[in-house]
């Protein structure tokens, strides 16, 4: 029996294959000992583990899971990371501004997060469509796209209204110019002298051309240097002295007072101030100043011939028995010689202006217009006219039209001469709609002279010439009544067409339901030019015409452009 107890030993042997024995306090897991209160790996029982997260501190305390960060260890403290703005997903990962935090993620409850803000991507101008999509300045959003406001465009990414900007003129970043005493300014869309009406920019600076010295009439033109230049020319004879002085820039004209002495009885010669003027190339000032009553003054014996008081007088500086000077008052008061007693003038002086205060036209200067199209046009001074220059190479067709940029701004007369003056056509009020003058005719090669002025003399504001000029040739001829359809046209285009007549007619012109505001001139080889009055939207003439050749320019009013349209000729 006591063998069969050694057997039972043996027994034993396999318990203790099972492993050694866990402490006091601790429990099997697997084969490995937890006091389940503290093990995150079996925390309460074996195998439940508490959960880890990258950013989140797990522990295991009293048997139950706790997921907190580093500043709670060993407290029964549990943060929901799934909701806590504060520790969003992790650790000190904060929800700011707007946001939420959802599912442990920092959201929105409506609309889209774009950094700390919950933001409405279909309106917000700063995220317009996504977030830092920020609108141009001044623009909205709308449904998730930028737009700027009726009227304006971007530029640059700002809002700027094309009509008005001074730095955005018309068209982006066409800056308008400024100067010293004056401000860049913008006008529909075109930019304006800063300087004002009457002022120009010379050297950087506002001047006035009518009245400025240095700038007499154009920029740099100096008085001074036109005075100095004059000096010695065309002085009267025996004079002692013969001294040009600066007497300013009147409209625009430099002047001179032309001042000379004698002490000799025997000038016998007449001389008046117009002719003194003449002899240095200059005009004898229309401004003398004039003295009421002189045909009355006399100093004792000394007086102008009877006959010439009524148009002119001397003025004695004092009344003493010898004179200090005579000054003449007029272009046409002539000047004689003293006999008899001894006495003789001692001084004169002739207020003088050089020749329309404009240097010569040039070929390829800025008043050279013969190239054809639209020309911009400085202010025109009150009393003056605005002088150009066209040279025709063969004979052409010309079109000369003061409205250039479609927007009459001023009741003109044009004046067309050949070079030299001799006039071949003056123009005023050709469309009576908008006061603005126009010649049409055919002209044979040479040179020939603009002239542009006011109706009343008044000043004019910045204006633009519209040229155009044809050749005789190239163009469809029609003998018979017709219909054409005419292609469209780009801005400042024209279709040309020959019109031969071999009787009088009364000539029928339409552009029915045309496009876009037409108008039509004709040009005659013999007889008279003439073209629409444009008050209609669509261009008609209606004229009796005698038998001759004549050119019809059809274009877009104003030199718009213009898509396809008829032209009715019939007669």
């Amino acid at each position: 029996q006591g063998g069969q107890g050694g057997q039972g030993g043996q027994g034993g042997q396999g318990g203790q294959g099972g492993g050694a024995p866990c402490g006091a306090g601790e429990f099997d897991c697997d084969g490995q000992c937890s006091r389940l209160i503290d093990d995150v790996a079996h925390c309460g029982s074996c195998g439940n583990a508490c959960a880890q997260s990258d950013g989140v501190v797990s522990e295991c305390i009293d048997a139950e899971c706790y997921a907190h960060c580093r500043e709670h260890a060993g407290q029964a403290v549990s943060i929901d990371f799934s909701t806590d703005p504060a520790n969003c997903g992790r650790c000190g990962r904060t929800c700011g501004g707007d946001l939420r935090c959802v599912a442990g993620r920092c959201d929105c409850d409506r609309g889209t997060a774009c950094g700390d803000s919950c933001v409405d991507t279909d309106a917000d101008e700063a995220h317009c469509g996504g977030c830092d999509r920020a609108c141009p300045r001044g623009a909205r959003c709308n449904d998730g796209a930028c737009a700027c406001p009726n009227g304006q465009t971007d530029c640059d990414g700002v809002c700027v209204n094309l009509d008005a900007d001074a730095a955005h003129c018309g068209r982006c970043a066409n800056s308008c110019p400024g100067a010293a005493g004056g401000e860049a300014t913008c006008r529909r869309g075109e930019c304006q002298n800063p300087c004002g009406d009457g002022g120009e920019i010379c050297g950087g600076a506002c001047t006035q051309p009518a009245e400025d010295p240095a700038h007499c009439g154009a920029c740099d033109n100096d008085c001074q240097a036109f005075v100095d230049a004059l000096d010695g020319r065309g002085c009267p004879a025996r004079a002692n002295t013969c001294t040009p002085n600066l007497d300013g820039c009147g409209v625009g004209v430099c002047r001179a007072r032309l001042e000379f002495t004698w002490n000799r009885i025997d000038l016998l010669e007449e001389v008046s101030c117009d002719a003194l003027c003449e002899a240095r190339d200059l005009t004898c000032a229309t401004s003398q100043r004039a003295f009421a009553g002189c045909a009355h003054l006399r100093d004792r014996d000394y007086a102008f011939n009877g006959a010439r008081d009524a148009i002119g007088c001397g003025v004695f500086a004092d009344s003493g028995a010898s004179p200090a000077g005579v000054f003449l008052e007029s272009c046409y008061a002539v000047m004689d010689g003293f006999g008899g007693n001894g006495r003789h003038r001692e001084a004169t002086s002739c207020l003088c202006e050089a020749r329309d205060g404009q240097a010569p036209l040039t070929e390829g200067g800025p008043d050279d217009v013969s190239a054809g199209g639209v020309f911009q046009r400085p202010r025109i001074a009150s009393g003056r006219a605005d002088r150009m220059l066209l040279v025709l190479e063969e004979g052409s067709f010309v079109n000369l039209d003061t409205d250039g940029n479609g927007d009459c701004v001023g009741d003109t007369v044009l004046d067309l001469r050949r070079e030299g003056g001799a006039r071949i056509e003056i123009n005023d009020d050709a469309n009576v709609a908008d006061r603005c003058a126009a010649v049409n005719r055919r002209l044979d090669a040479g040179r020939y002279e603009l002239r542009v002025r006011t109706f009343d003399g008044a000043a004019l504001g910045a204006w633009a010439l519209r040229v155009t000029v044809a050749e005789e040739q190239g163009f469809d001829t029609v003998r018979a009544p017709t219909v054409l359809e005419l292609p469209a046209l780009p801005a400042n285009g024209y279709h040309s067409i020959r019109l031969e007549l071999d009787a009088p007619a009364s000539l029928v012109l339409d552009t029915p339901d045309c496009p876009t505001a037409t108008s039509l001139n004709v040009i005659a080889f013999t007889s008279r030019s003439f073209q629409s009055d444009d008050v209609a939207q669509c261009a008609r003439v209606e004229r009796d015409v005698p038998a001759d050749t004549f050119v019809i320019r059809a274009r877009g009013r104003g030199g718009r452009a213009t898509g396809p349209f008829r032209l009715v000729i019939d007669w």
